[in-house]
């Protein structure tokens, strides 16, 4: 081999090296944004694969062995096809950064819905994912007419007449992307829309500059860059991420004790203990254990960081449920469909969905009503759901009525921070209303 291949080998397989660290970097750290990270891995490896393919193909050149013969044929060819994986993959991750939009739809009560999460492909970012899929087809058509290169009689790598056909598909693939970048730049932060814009600029003058000279293959490393580029900034923005959200979890805590110990339930509770000592000793005896806990654990809840076990959380909801059927006797009626218990969440998550159920559903009900607190799972994760035959309410009617409702914004917040799950509440007047918790599954335990 020349000291030009040499190079190349060294260059290509030191990349490629970079870029198997980056991968695991990025799968094993902390996610914010668990969808846009898994993308950059596999852009990362995909990365790798193809530089590895092409030192193979340059350190099996001008081998006339059978092994020579069939390594420069299988890793020329995987690397073209995987040089249009990696844009179709880079489409999907510009489109998704551009077009991922989380949206909080807020019911009457000012209590925050499932935020929705929208990744869309527009008619730009879906033509490119058609001129990958056709450069593709074409590499595979060319291992037979031999259109884009062919081989020598001693295993060498030639261009052929139509080498610019498979460079102008990616151009004009980057040059879509380009277009999209420019016009949605506002959307973006100035880090972010650098390293994207790097990946498609280095590598359409490179190639550019690849149509007319041949040697050393510079896009490939053009595109390594550009990688590790988009890979630091993705560090440096999680990094701020974590911090501003571990900032929002301090806040959070301290609000949410806050909302959560409300001087008329404790006078309430006071009260009925107070009555039950006269009519019911035992009874009360048992009140006062059941809001002890009830008052340890809403405190406790300040200092808790991570999610708990769901089955310390339906405790504590059964302490509170318990102090109102003593305080409302049949008017709270309750019951339970665990199915599922071998998760975690985050502190204080189901006690305020239930105390708004009793509170603002079946309390305002003469007769009282009924609650129904379930628990199940699927292969996505898990679900609790709380549903009440309360007065219900009119989710697209704004509710004034001088109250914050911060107990049930700050559980949809820290479930979406803590464990990327979610809360979403349906009600109809005069009906009830229905609360689902959502919890992944990779995030049920350790978080």
């Amino acid at each position: 081999m020349t000291v030009t291949a040499y190079v190349h080998i060294s260059l290509e397989l030191w990349g490629s090296i970079f870029c198997l660290i980056a991968a695991l970097i990025l799968f094993i750290g902390r996610n914010v944004n668990k969808k846009q990270r898994i993308l950059l891995v596999y852009m990362q490896l995909c990365n790798a694969l193809l530089l590895i393919s092409d030192s193979l193909a340059w350190f099996y050149r001008g081998n006339a062995s059978t092994v020579g013969y069939y390594m420069v044929r299988i890793s020329n060819m995987i690397v073209f096809i995987l040089t249009y994986c990696l844009l179709g993959l880079f489409t999907v991750y510009v489109s998704r950064t551009i077009f991922s939009l989380n949206g909080d739809v807020q019911d009457a009560s000012g209590i925050c819905a499932k935020a929705y999460k929208k990744s869309g492909m527009n008619r730009r970012s879906k033509t490119v994912m058609f001129l990958c899929v056709i450069g593709i087809l074409l590499v595979i058509i060319s291992q037979f007419n031999h259109m884009y290169y062919y081989f020598d009689s001693h295993n060498f790598y030639h261009r052929n007449k139509y080498f610019f056909v498979s460079e102008i598909l990616g151009i004009s693939g980057m040059f879509i992307n380009v277009t999209l970048l420019l016009q949605y730049r506002k959307r973006l932060d100035k880090q972010i829309f650098l390293s994207l814009l790097s990946y498609i600029v280095l590598p359409i003058v490179v190639a550019s500059v690849q149509i007319f000279i041949y040697g050393i293959s510079l896009l490939n490393i053009a595109i390594t860059v550009a990688m590790l580029f988009m890979f630091l900034t993705e560090e440096v923005k999680q990094a701020e991420l974590l911090v501003k959200r571990e900032t929002e979890v301090n806040d959070m805590q301290t609000e949410l004790m806050l909302s959560q110990i409300g001087p008329h339930f404790i006078f309430n509770c006071l009260t009925t203990i107070k009555y039950l000592c006269k009519t019911k000793p035992d009874t009360a005896a048992e009140a006062v254990d059941e809001f002890a806990c009830y008052l340890r654990e809403n405190i406790d809840a300040i200092g808790k960081r991570k999610c708990i076990p769901f089955e310390k959380e339906l405790t504590h909801v059964k302490n509170y449920l318990s102090l109102e059927q003593k305080r409302f006797n049949e008017r709270v009626k309750v019951e339970f469909d665990i199915q599922a218990s071998e998760f975690e969440l985050p502190s204080l998550t189901l006690q305020p969905i239930v105390e708004n159920a009793v509170k603002h559903g079946i309390m305002k009900r003469a007769e009282g009503g009924n609650i129904k607190i379930s628990s199940y799972s699927d292969e996505n994760g898990y679900y609790i759901t709380v549903e009440d035959d309360g007065v219900g309410f009119d989710s697209t009617v704004p509710k004034q009525d001088g109250k914050n409702h911060i107990g049930i914004l700050n559980v949809r917040r820290r479930l979406e921070t803590m464990c990327s799950g979610y809360l979403s509440i349906e009600s109809t007047p005069m009906v009830g209303t229905k609360a689902l918790v959502f919890v992944p599954r990779k995030s049920a335990r350790g978080n």
